[in-house]
């Protein structure tokens, strides 16, 4: 008789427990898992309220509410097409300064493995440049020798009345003439490039000086 009394006892304890954890906690999904309440305010300052989204709040931000009133999201207005075209235009503003910092970083990688110190900046400059002058006294020296060739050949022509000098001789001059106008350009192409040389060694010596001059003072922080 005690025994089932005992076995009673425990069978009503178990079902108080059951019922005092399960219902409170069936209670609270049902009152988070209930309807949604919609609403939002027009540009008149009216509010709309309705249990799903409504035709008045198509341009509007709106509110999703749990049935208690509690605020479950933000939904925002529709984008205007002013402002879908300024997002994208910042979107592709942001790539393009994105894309320039990579090729800033690979640029700034590249001269310190390029360039241990100024010194070797300046040495590759000089040859370079060297190179280029080479050339352009080589070239000089064609042009000088052509002028040589165009003296001799039109000293020739004057020995002959204008309408009777050859042919051949007036081909002569003509190829000589041109031929020195060629090494001209020559000249002044390899002069530009010079030019060119300097200004991209300049603006590479001037990078390199700063990002010299940061990671010495990265190191004695470091240190």
């Amino acid at each position: 008789m005690a025994y089932r009394v005992i076995s009673a006892a425990a069978s009503l304890m178990g079902a108080l427990l059951w019922a005092g954890i399960m219902f409170p906690a069936q209670a609270h999904a049902q009152r988070t898992a209930g309807p949604s309440i919609y609403t939002c305010i027009d540009a008149e300052g009216r509010r709309y309220t309705s249990d799903r989204p409504m035709p008045e709040c198509a341009d509007r931000d709106m509110r999703e509410l749990r049935s208690d009133g509690a605020l479950k999201r933000r939904i925002p207005a529709p984008l205007t097409r002013t402002e879908r075209e300024q997002r994208a235009a910042e979107a592709a503003a942001q790539r393009v300064q994105e894309m320039r910092e990579r090729q800033r970083l690979a640029r700034d990688r590249a001269l310190l493995r390029a360039y241990p110190s100024l010194d070797d900046l300046y040495a590759l400059r000089d040859k370079r440049l060297a190179e280029i002058q080479a050339e352009i006294d080589a070239t000089f020296e064609r042009m000088l020798a052509l002028h040589k060739e165009l003296s001799a050949a039109q000293s020739a022509a004057r020995r002959y009345p204008k309408a009777e000098v050859p042919a051949k001789l007036n081909q002569n001059i003509a190829r000589l003439a041109n031929e020195i106008l060629a090494e001209d350009t020559l000249v002044k192409s390899r002069q530009l490039e010079q030019e060119q040389v300097r200004a991209r060694f300049d603006g590479d010596a001037a990078r390199l000086r700063e990002l010299l001059e940061l990671a010495a003072e990265a190191e004695r922080k470091a240190g």
